[in-house]
């Protein structure tokens, strides 16, 4: 029945289009059933070639009527799919649930632990030192120094004073004989006398008391203690200062200058002065009296500087000053003899107390002033 309907169709329409164009109809007719036909035939095609996925060339040259055009070839690239077809999404990654994630490793920098430093107090007293570690004031910062109270006090000496001293000027290590008289007999002394160098390698220095440069014999006082029978210390033997005597003056230079200090054992104070100019003033650490339960006090009488040395340790801070004293209480300090000296400390928070083994101990900016400026043989009185 569809071919009858399809015939009829197209004798209809080849009717209409002979009376327009004035052809046959019956050979319009025959053009257009083969169009009809070749529409049937693509359309079937297609739905071939949808069903069945195939993507051949639709139609044949050789199918086509003569005079017709064949129709374009149509190349087919995707194919959609088959009715019923379920379509799946691509698979994409499997994401762990947030708490099964584990978090990437955390680097954690430890600090080293902090060093600990083991401080030895500083030194208690005379020479020769003993190494110690400085000590950083309570709670840390500057320490307070105290100061003086008193300041800007004119020499006892007026403008008047002025000091000889004899300094070695031979490099060599020979003992200088004492006497007590010119020519007379030798003096003995317990600590092994008197040589031209000291033990630390500084020149002999001492005070003369008599004569001229132009003399013979000179009387002088030396830095050297002798034995006191009748005197009080810790333990017998015991030994008193200001050994003076007489030399042959030969091998010293002859040196004067008007330097002079006063160590004040009550104010716990230490001046000095060039002629009537003061110098350096300060508040200092003096030696523990009597009346602590470890005495060392520092002795009194006149005294003079007799070496410049460089600190051993920080406890006696830049530089030490070696006086012609001796302790009179202490018969060897750390194995040595008791040599009092004045230097610097690394507690100046301490300075105006009595806490020294005789020693006294000025700020280290004041020892430096001294060291610089204070010639060799500058006269040191200790007083109360």
């Amino acid at each position: 029945m569809h071919h009858n309907s399809v015939s009829k169709s197209v004798s209809q329409k080849a009717t209409r289009l002979s009376r327009v164009s004035g052809r046959p109809a019956s050979r319009t007719s025959r053009r257009l059933l083969a169009k009809a036909v070749c529409g049937g035939m693509l359309v079937a095609l297609i739905a071939a070639a949808c069903s069945s996925g195939d993507s051949p060339e639709l139609v044949s040259p050789s199918e086509v009527e003569p005079g017709l055009t064949a129709p374009p070839t149509i190349s087919i690239t995707s194919v959609p799919p088959a009715p019923g077809t379920v379509t799946l999404p691509p698979p994409q990654p499997t994401v762990p649930p947030e708490s099964q994630v584990q978090p990437p490793p955390t680097t954690t920098l430890v600090s080293p632990a902090p060093s600990t430093t083991l401080v030895a107090p500083p030194p208690e007293g005379p020479l020769p030192p003993t190494p110690t570690t400085a000590t950083p004031p309570v709670g840390g910062g500057t320490p307070q120094i105290p100061q003086l109270q008193r300041t800007g006090v004119a020499s006892p000496f007026g403008g008047s004073f002025s000091v000889t001293v004899l300094v070695a000027n031979r490099d060599e290590q020979r003992r200088v004989p004492i006497y007590d008289s010119p020519g007379g007999n030798e003096i003995v002394l317990p600590d092994g006398g008197l040589w031209y160098k000291s033990y630390y390698g500084g020149p002999l220095v001492m005070e003369v008391l008599e004569g001229s440069q132009s003399d013979a014999w000179v009387r002088v006082e030396v830095a050297a203690r002798r034995v006191d029978p009748n005197g009080s210390c810790q333990r017998a033997p015991c030994y008193q200062n200001n050994t003076t005597g007489w030399i042959q003056n030969s091998g010293f230079d002859w040196r004067t200058h008007q330097y002079h200090a006063r160590i004040d054992l009550t104010e716990r104070s230490v001046r000095v002065w060039n002629g009537t100019q003061i110098v350096a003033e300060t508040l200092a650490v003096v030696g523990r009296g009597h009346n602590t339960g470890n005495p060392a006090p520092t002795p009194q009488g006149r005294f003079f500087l007799k070496e410049k040395l460089l600190g051993e340790s920080p406890g006696y801070g830049p530089y030490v000053l070696a006086l012609s004293a001796y302790s009179e209480w202490l018969v060897e300090f750390d194995g040595k003899l008791p040599n009092i000296a004045i230097h610097g400390t690394n507690r100046p928070q301490y300075v105006g107390q009595a806490r020294s083994s005789g020693c006294i101990r000025v700020p280290n900016n004041i020892i430096t002033t001294l060291y610089n400026q204070a010639p060799l043989g500058t006269v040191v009185e200790i007083v109360t």
